[in-house]
């Protein structure tokens, strides 16, 4: 807000909007035992689509999931997505992993194939014609045999038109490299690592296309990642080792090893499995977190300012798991593999709620695989045998029912960005150009910095107001995008009927970035 004082310069405060996206009303489940992704309306706790990530029983290419091999499940057969990743525009991208015969460790009986990346859309299509509408997905047909998908064949192999495409991600030993890591950067391309071979590749987000060499991780084995504000790459393994990868540069950094960590209650380090990031706002420092599924420490966390590893806070409930999430607000959540207990922890270690170890019937979950936290920053626990996604409230965690979703969901991630103001706005001067009939324009400029939490390039900006008229321009579209954290400055006009000297007005700023805006 602003006073106008006829003829006399003042002060613009621009107030800055975040404007939550359609597609942020939605969580996406991957359903490893029967390639399948269920999409979730957080508000009304339907699954209004689901979409195949592999062709459908009966095409030359389908892959079947027996309940055989050391697990005696079907999460570890065939393609079996579990990685998922969504950009600031809402499309979704999904990692089908493809055991093999190769892979000792499921005792597959499928032929080797590359890992598999797929794109939806959020939108588009016919519901129940040519898009899903509900639990039913529409096929995906091997018409050619071409064992990859490999769309664009959109309507010809995949029924459902929001699936854009699909491609094979590395080659040669990759075959039987697993793809177990998924992420988006700061500037919107795909991270996707391979377990075996040890590396990562980065993607088109638009094509699918590899971009240059792959990234090796040394000794590390990807097994999921996230990449933080500032565009480093954290990639958690099975093991001890956290890596570090530039994705502005395309560089490893480090492998951290924890395996020396000093042991708690005389016991030795354990073992990773998923992570979350923290990014917080502005300078606020990034924090790392790993859940801990050997020991029963709940997590580890990594400082990435003073480099050093620490165990969870002995003030909150120790357990084994191999699900972690952060909300917006840098609280941890935490669940328990065994039984479905989930903990909200501050950073510091107060316990904020804790759904006890005694639960009721529809809550108990024999593998919690997966914590997802939605845009209002509820917890959803997926339940890997049973079939469905258990919501809790963010602020109290009250259980506040389930959605049942396809075989044996797998999916960690689809963390929120924090809080933050989308936009800062420097304080400039407004000059008045004077008044005519009653109509006084002003001149305005400031400086615009884009700290958008989704941590993505801005193409423009919106200006609106209820109180005054003509601003001009009202749209403001960037040359060169501003990337985070990157500023422009912006100027134009506005106009005010009747001005009344003292008076206040707000011009709203609303950012326009990504492919969806």
């Amino acid at each position: 807000m602003f006073p106008i004082k006829e003829l006399l310069a003042a002060a613009v405060l621009l107030v800055a909007l975040l404007v939550s996206s359609v597609s942020a009303q939605y969580i996406y489940v991957a359903n490893a035992g029967e390639d399948t992704v269920s999409k979730i309306n957080i508000n009304t706790m339907l699954e209004v689509a689901r979409y195949k990530t592999w062709f459908t029983f009966g095409s030359n290419n389908y892959i079947g999931h027996p309940a055989t091999g050391t697990f005696g499940d079907r999460a570890h057969q065939g393609p079996a997505p579990s990685r998922i990743a969504i950009d600031a525009a809402g499309y979704v991208y999904v990692l089908d992993r493809f055991f093999s015969t190769a892979d000792l460790w499921t005792g597959s009986t499928n032929a080797p194939h590359l890992a598999v990346l797929l794109k939806i859309a959020p939108s588009g299509g016919t519901l129940g014609t040519n898009t899903s509408s509900g639990p039913t997905a529409l096929p995906i047909i091997d018409v050619n045999n071409s064992n990859n998908i490999d769309i664009p064949n959109t309507p010809i192999e995949a029924k459902d038109v929001r699936i854009l495409w699909a491609k094979p991600i590395g080659s040669g030993t990759d075959v039987t490299g697993l793809g177990r890591a998924l992420a988006i950067d700061t500037t919107g391309l795909l991270w996707v690592g391979i377990y075996k071979t040890k590396q990562y590749y980065k993607v088109d987000p638009s094509t699918g296309s590899v971009i240059g060499a792959a990234v090796s991780t040394g000794t590390h084995a990807p097994y999921g990642g996230q990449v933080d504000k500032n565009g480093k790459l954290w990639s958690v393994d099975e093991n001890n080792t956290l890596a570090e990868i530039d994705t502005l540069t395309g560089q490893l950094v480090a492998v951290l090893d924890h395996s020396n960590f000093p042991a708690i209650n005389g016991k030795d380090y354990g073992r990773n499995y998923s992570l979350a990031v923290y990014n917080g706002c502005g300078s606020t420092p990034v924090k790392v977190y790993l859940s801990e599924r050997a020991l029963g420490r709940t997590y580890i966390v990594y400082d990435p300012q003073s480099q050093t590893f620490s165990n969870s806070p002995l003030t909150i409930p120790q357990f084994a798991s191999v699900a972690i999430g952060v909300d917006s607000q840098g609280n941890i959540i935490s669940g328990a593999q065994s039984g479905g207990q989930i903990i909200k922890t501050s950073p510091g270690g107060a316990v904020l709620w804790n759904t006890g170890t005694t639960l009721p019937v529809a809550q108990q979950i024999t593998d919690l695989h997966g914590i997802i936290i939605d845009e209002n920053d509820d917890v959803w626990a997926v339940d890997r045998y049973g079939s469905r996604v258990l919501k809790y409230s963010g602020s109290n965690g009250t259980y506040l029912g389930d959605v049942a979703v396809g075989d044996q969901p797998y999916t960690y991630g689809n963390t929120p960005p924090p809080t933050c103001p989308c936009v800062q706005v420097g304080e400039h001067p407004i000059t008045c150009q004077g008044q005519v009939n009653g109509i006084a324009t002003y001149a305005w400029s400031f400086l615009f910095t884009n700290h958008s939490p989704f941590a993505t390039p801005a193409t423009g900006i919106d200006i609106s107001s209820t109180q005054v008229t003509t601003i001009t321009p009202a749209h403001v579209q960037f040359t060169n995008p501003v990337p985070p954290n990157g500023q422009a400055t912006v100027s134009g006009t506005f106009t005010v009927s009747n001005p009344v000297p003292g008076s206040q007005v707000c011009l709203d700023v609303q950012l326009r970035t990504g492919e969806g805006g």
